[in-house]
């Protein structure tokens, strides 16, 4: 997992026809719930893929990445659409760039198995919620076969929880989403929420 990060010159294949089609994105805002009187982040957001139908849902977004260059693909994005409540924000990975109870969500998906830190990670997670958020992480499922990112760098739910406790987040509803062909299951996505008190 540590080292592992999302090469930014690849970011077309976060926008395409096959992801719109494959990812659970409306499965994961379903879940995630966010309403129209409620500030959000989506941390490492890429190009906004996440970060669009979000903003079609929530109040205000902070669409937050490590990479400027896809933070400023997110801000043309969200020009291009005339959404005008995405704020686009380079970030450290325990360095949020928001301020201490922000945001009433965060939404993580595709993130966690890339963090270098996550204890750390997750702290500066809870630090930027307000009590009563919560969070909605997303991975590919760490058993059982399933295309996606190697198995070294998947995370279980346990290790999700491990880490969020420690940051004094608690654990909520577990969701699992899939996708078929000819009754094979090629995609195994997995979704944990997490509160704080």
């Amino acid at each position: 997992m540590s080292g592992h990060k999302f090469d930014s010159r690849r970011a077309a294949s976060l926008e395409g026809f096959w992801r719109r089609r494959l990812a659970p994105w409306r499965e994961v805002l379903d879940a995630a719930a966010p309403g129209p009187d409620e500030d959000w982040a989506d941390i490492g957001c890429g190009p906004g893929f996440y970060a669009e139908p979000l903003a079609r849902r929530a109040r205000t977004v902070h669409a937050l990445d490590l990479s400027p260059d896809m933070v400023a693909l997110v801000a043309a994005k969200a020009a291009r659409l005339g959404l005008d409540n995405v704020r686009p924000a380079v970030c450290g990975e325990a360095a949020l760039s928001l301020p201490d109870a922000a945001v009433h969500g965060v939404l993580l998906v595709f993130v966690v198995h890339e963090l270098d830190r996550p204890e750390a990670f997750f702290a500066e997670t809870a630090r930027v919620l307000r009590p009563g958020g919560r969070i909605m992480v997303v991975e590919f499922a760490a058993e059982g076969f399933s295309l996606g990112p190697p198995r070294g760098h998947r995370v279980t739910a346990a290790q999700v929880r491990a880490w969020a406790a420690a940051a004094g987040l608690a654990p909520g509803a577990e969701h699992r989403w899939s996708r078929r062909l000819l009754g094979w299951r090629f995609l195994d996505f997995a979704g944990l929420v997490l509160h704080k008190p």
